[in-house]
């Protein structure tokens, strides 16, 4: 019985973040929050008595991620720009899977804060984690002389927020391989002693191999669902399309930007559904999810 009451509970915290962070907070209503579970609106007030308290557990699952995410980028073993780097390319593929992630950031950023809702803003426990490491970094000689690590917290602060920001609209923003294009620029501006450009040279490295292994996997996997999509013949992909992305001008597309009346198509199988910008097999949905609790719509455990 505790097994099924905590994946019910966990059900109504997915639930409640695909629609809050579909909708915001405002859009989203316990009754939505059920239905999207799969359970009964006296199930959800067996485990949450009021949405603040939902919304709160939401929060506080979100801010364990990004704090573990932190902690385990900014140990404090390499220099903490390379570790910066790490969190960022780490937050953007979370970011890209994870619902109780974008959720929680994206309250953060309709001023969703306070005792009752779980707390201050999901970005103060790693900014002041990212400061303390810096300052610690300059200490030791490892930033460039002259270089304020407060300044430098907040530049990171930015960028980090910014692509968090951009991908909402396109989440190509969160491809590995334009986040670290993007911290290539960065730890070049912050040049250092030779130790130091050593770690962010090696962090650099992985996070492109990374990058080339997470292009390679999804290649590979768009390859095999056309495959697949042919072999089951014309009756079992008719809602599937092909057609190139859109981009706005100006707009980031991929590992390039796409400037006003320049096009570089490039196919790609979506259902036709879909909202244009999302990427194979990363697309936002909000299933039965109740279905993965076992539990009826009349359960309130």
């Amino acid at each position: 019985m505790q097994v099924r009451a905590a994946r019910t509970r966990q059900a109504l915290i997915l639930a409640a973040a695909e629609l809050i962070d579909d909708r915001g907070m405002k859009g989203t209503g316990l009754l939505d929050i059920s239905r999207a579970a799969g359970v009964s609106k006296g199930a959800l007030y067996f485990h949450f008595a009021s949405k603040d308290e939902l919304v709160a557990a939401v929060r506080q699952e979100a801010r364990a991620s990004v704090m573990a995410t932190a902690e385990h980028c900014l140990d404090g073993r390499t220099c903490t720009l390379a570790g910066a780097a790490r969190f960022t390319v780490a937050m953007s593929r979370r970011m890209r899977a994870d619902p109780v992630l974008r959720a929680g950031l994206r309250l953060d950023a309709e001023g969703v804060t306070g005792e009752r809702t779980g707390g201050g803003s999901l970005r103060a426990g790693w900014l002041t984690l990212l400061r303390e490491r810096l300052t610690a970094d300059a200490a030791q000689g490892r930033l460039r002389p002259g270089v304020d690590p407060d300044a430098t917290a907040s530049l990171l602060a930015a960028v980090t927020v910014g692509l968090e920001s951009m991908g909402r609209e396109n989440d190509a923003w969160w491809e590995p391989r334009v986040t670290t294009g993007i911290w290539q620029l960065l730890l070049d501006l912050a040049a250092t002693d030779p130790r130091t450009t050593a770690e962010v040279d090696r962090a650099l490295a992985e996070l492109r191999a990374d990058a080339e292994a997470a292009r390679a996997e999804a290649e590979a996997a768009a390859r095999q669902a056309a495959e697949q999509a042919v072999a089951d013949g014309p009756a079992a992909h008719d809602d599937i399309v092909i057609r190139p992305p859109a981009p706005r001008p100006g707009h980031l597309t991929g590992d390039h930007y796409a400037a006003p009346g320049v096009h570089r198509p490039a196919a790609v199988c979506r259902p036709a559904a879909e909202p244009a910008g999302r990427l194979p097999g990363q697309h936002r949905q909000l299933g039965p999810v109740g279905a993965l609790t076992g539990a009826s719509a009349y359960d309130a455990g």
